[in-house]
């Protein structure tokens, strides 16, 4: 999920964005980042910070660079909204 947040923590819109590496991309040493690719999606949409549970780690070297980078082993969205809301998330990069 993208979330927009506003200047005082509160959510303002949301959009899914499902786990979907491209077609091929195995094959072709993408390693899912290609186009239509989750990382391609994150990046086309100019987010600020990724919270994620698992990611490759060229997925994760592909944003790296780009974007604040947060891993939690929390899965329910509310919960990790709140953690990372409240700053009581560690960044990776």
């Amino acid at each position: 999920m993208i979330f927009e947040i506003n200047e005082n923590n509160e959510i303002i819109g949301s959009k899914k964005v499902g786990n979907s590496p491209c077609h091929g991309a195995h094959e072709e040493g993408h390693g899912g980042q290609g186009p239509g690719s989750t990382v391609q999606t994150l990046l086309s949409e100019g987010v600020n910070a990724v919270v994620f549970v698992n990611m490759g780690q060229r997925s994760v070297n592909a944003l790296a660079s780009v974007v604040e980078l947060y891993q939690t082993q929390l899965e329910d969205v509310e919960a990790v909204l709140k953690e990372f809301l409240n700053g009581n998330m560690a960044k990776l990069n």
